[in-house]
Formats: C-alpha cells, structure tokens, sequence
C-alpha cells in the first residue's frame, strides 16, 4: 500500500512520458540503473532499538484486525479491531514505526523504523530488533510470509534506490536519478506509486508515476527467484515493463496481475491480465479509469474507482466504486457514493475516502473531507465509519483526519 511520504521526498508532479507497454528487455547501460551489488545486513548492535509496543491487554485475535499507519513524528501504527468494520477501536499503538505486516502464524508484527527492522509479540508486548539495513528506508513492503521486504531509499541528492532483502542479504535493483515536480494527480486517481509482493511471493510490482526521463520504466513487475543468488543484472529478472501501465492488482492468489492500460492523456483505457511468464491479455476494453483496484478475497472480482460524468460536466466527473468480473469482462456500478481509495476490511466490507463536490480546478471536482464509508458487497449499502474509538492518548498536535491510504496491512 502507497505512502504519501513517497510525494514528499519526490516532489510528485503530474508530467512524464507516457507509452504503450513493451516487452521485458534488459538495459544494464541506462543512466539509471546502478551496478547491481548484493550485501550482507550488517548486524544489528550500533544502535538500541527504541520502538515500543502498548497494548491494553494482549492481541489473541488472528483475523479482523488492521494495521493503520498515523501520518505523524514520529511515525507510529496501531493496531485496530475491525470486527465491527462500522465502529474500530484501538487495540495497540507501535512506534516509532513507519510500516509493518502482520505475521499471523506466530501473532506478531513485523515492522521498519529508518535502517531497522523489528518484531513486534502481539501476546507477550516483547519488542526486538531483527537486523539492519544497510540504507535507510522510506517506504517498504513484505512479502505474505515475511521472508522477503522490498524497500525504496533516498540520499542527500534526491536519487532514490528500490532494494530487495532476504534472509540477511540486500540487493539494490536499480537507482534513479532525481526528479523535480510541482503537484500530482487528484486524490482519487491512484495509487501513484506501488511495492508490492504478489500472494505466493514469487513476483514484485513496483510502480512509480514519477520516473525521472532517464529511467527505468514506471510499471515493473520482477520475478523474485535468484535476485539474490546471482550476479546477472537486476533487470534479467523482469518479465514486463512499460511506461504506460498503471494501478497494479493482484489476484487473490497465485501470480496473476491486473494492470490498466491507458490511452494518454484520456482516463479511458484497457485492464489487462499479466500471467507469470509475462503474457498479457486484455480482460476489459474501454474503461473510464481503473482507480485504486483491490481484489476481493478469495474471489476473482475486482473493486475499482471510475470517474462518472454529469450531463454537462466538463470536469472528468465524480469517483465511485465499481466491480469488474475478469470471467466475463462485464463491469458495474456499485455505489452512488462519492468515494475513492477503497481497501477491503473483512471478506465482503470495503472501506474508502468519501469526497465532497468542490469546484473544477487542477485536482478534479471532488476531494476528500476526513470522513471513511464503509460499503457491504452483499447489501450494496453503505455507512459512515465512525474512527472516534481509533485515536490514541498521545498529547501534541491534533491528528490528522482518517483517511484509507494509511491502511498498512490488514487480517481479514
């Protein structure tokens, strides 16, 4: 799930080249590209690990829970009870963290602060370090068992490195160059950057809107075996690339991967299939948009934002949920809620941003306004999310107000 700390050390901007999708090719001499190095983790003792773990009582649950990332300094996590998709409350606070994954065969959180990365015993409260980085990371993904992160990290200039680690070794992917900007696309019309593994581990999504022009390609999907065993190139192990491919979504198993194909600079474009071997096909033709795409567990179906017009709108129109059946290729409408960046809270309840019409200018005609919608794939209803239960006692500065995106993880 995307962190809008990305934008910030990116300076997001809403220009780049856009084209169709090509196949993988390797491109070791790209300006972008650094020369690949696996290392070893240095061992975790230069500095005590301060993150705590504060619970009123210990976590037994192994499903409806979430883990929600407070956009604050220093970062912290909570761990809530979504039971009651309609009514969370907080169950734990984990901090200083910036982003975690719930381990449910052992009850702990898995988390990184900075160049450490921790486990969290939601039973005993027990807090370890687990081994450090050879870089700081901003931004970080685990893999479904935990065995494997993916991680982006920047230096003093503004270049930004993507890494993989595993069992203790760390390997850059590739570094690129710094990039200016100024603005980004509208809330709803995302997510504008991914790292994500699929669900059986075998292959990495990394997607980011904001490529400088010298690379690599903004849509990259790797395949994850022997990355870290070899010294061929990084870039041997892409099966697909492209610079005009968005929104990445994987199945609720397996390796297949959903990716919308626009026709630049119109939202309206094509969703596509991306198999293992990194074979496309296209599912559904002539789409206005593919926002926020999420797969409903255990099932085939995916929950997008489209944009809808008005009679007489001039202004791209409003977000609204929608469900795409890649079986069929048929598609629908399934709320008249304004809403956007969906995330699935239980088996059949999504939680997204709801919007409020605003004037036309350069982020749409809607944003959101600090209040989470709830909607139910079996009653089609929806329901305002009371979050009251979900702040914690902290003192300082006010919180700022929910929002989806800062959904890290979720046990359904």
């Amino acid at each position: 799930m995307a962190l809008a700390a990305f934008c910030v050390l990116t300076a997001c901007s809403g220009g780049g080249a856009t084209g169709a999708a090509s196949p993988a090719r390797s491109s070791p001499s790209s300006p972008s590209i650094a020369s690949p190095s696996t290392t070893l983790n240095p061992a975790p003792a230069d500095e005590p690990l301060t993150t705590r773990l504060n619970c009123g009582r210990p976590v037994t649950a192994t499903h409806g829970l979430a883990l929600y990332s407070l956009p604050i300094s220093p970062p912290m996590l909570e761990v809530l009870d979504i039971s009651n998709p309609l009514k969370p409350a907080l169950l734990c606070t984990l901090g200083p963290a910036q982003g975690g994954h719930f381990d449910q065969v052992h009850n702990q959180l898995l988390f990184f602060i900075g160049d450490q990365m921790g486990m969290a015993d939601l039973t005993s409260g027990t807090v370890v370090q687990t081994q450090r980085l050879p870089v700081s990371a901003f931004q970080g993904a685990f893999s479904r068992d935990g065995a494997t992160f993916a991680y982006r990290s920047s230096d003093a200039a503004g270049s930004i490195s993507t890494h993989l680690n595993s069992g203790g070794y760390d390997r850059t992917l590739y570094t690129q160059e710094p990039i200016g900007g100024h603005g980004g696309p509208a809330a709803g019309q995302g997510p504008v950057n991914e790292l994500e593994f699929s669900p059986d581990g075998a292959e990495l999504l990394d997607y980011d809107t904001f490529r400088p022009p010298s690379g690599p390609d903004k849509f990259l999907v790797y395949r994850i075996a022997g990355i870290l065993g070899t010294y061929a190139p990084p870039d041997s192990f892409l099966i697909f690339h492209a610079n005009g491919a968005h929104a990445g979504a994987w199945s609720s198993s397996g390796t297949t991967l959903y990716l919308f194909i626009s026709r630049a600079p119109e939202l309206i474009g094509d969703v596509d299939s991306l198999d293992g071997a990194g074979r496309t096909q296209t599912v559904a033709s002539g789409l206005n948009g593919f926002y926020w795409p999420r797969t409903v567990p255990g099932g085939k179906s995916i929950v997008y934002d489209a944009y809808v017009q008005r009679p007489g709108d001039s202004c791209g129109g409003l977000p609204h949920l929608w469900r795409l059946e890649p079986d069929t290729r048929a598609t629908a409408q399934l709320s008249t809620a304004i809403s956007s960046e969906a995330v699935f809270v239980s088996q059949t309840v999504l939680w997204s941003n709801d919007e409020m019409p605003t004037q036309c200018g350069p982020g749409g005609e809607s944003a959101p306004h600090g209040v989470i919608v709830a909607h139910d794939l079996r009653t089609g209803s929806d329901a305002r999310v009371d979050m009251t239960a979900t702040v914690p006692g902290i003192g300082g500065a006010s919180l700022p107000p929910p929002d989806t995106l800062w959904v890290v993880d979720v046990l359904l």
